[in-house]
C-alpha cells in the first residue's frame, strides 16, 4: 500500500469516526432538510463509506446511516432515500 493510499484511508475512518460521534451524540440527526430529487420525500440517510465500526452498524439497522461499502472511488454518492431507494449527491473528501 502506497503513502496516497494509507493517508485516504486514514481520512476515511476519522470522517466515518467524527460522523459516527455527531449521529451518537444527537447532533445530526437524520438530516430531514434533505429531500430526495427523484419522489421528493425527507425521508433521508446519509451514505457512509468504508469499514464500519460496531456503533456504526448499530446507527445503520437504526436507519440514520446506510452503509456504502469498503471500497470507496471518486464518484460514490452522500445521500440515499429510505422511501425509493435512490442515491444522489458525491461524497466529499473533507467532511
Amino acid at each position: 500500500m502506497d503513502r496516497a493510499s494509507s493517508l485516504q484511508d486514514l481520512q476515511l475512518h476519522f470522517r466515518n469516526f467524527f460522523l459516527e460521534w455527531k449521529l451518537s451524540k444527537g447532533v445530526l440527526e437524520k438530516l430531514n432538510d434533505i429531500f430526495c430529487p427523484k419522489c421528493s420525500s425527507k425521508n433521508t440517510c446519509r451514505i457512509v463509506w468504508g469499514y464500519p465500526s460496531s456503533n456504526m452498524m448499530k446507527l445503520a439497522q437504526e436507519g440514520k446511516v446506510v452503509l456504502g461499502g469498503c471500497i470507496i472511488s471518486d464518484n460514490d454518492p452522500m445521500w440515499h432515500c429510505l422511501d425509493c431507494s435512490n442515491h444522489w449527491g458525491r461524497r466529499k473528501d473533507y467532511e
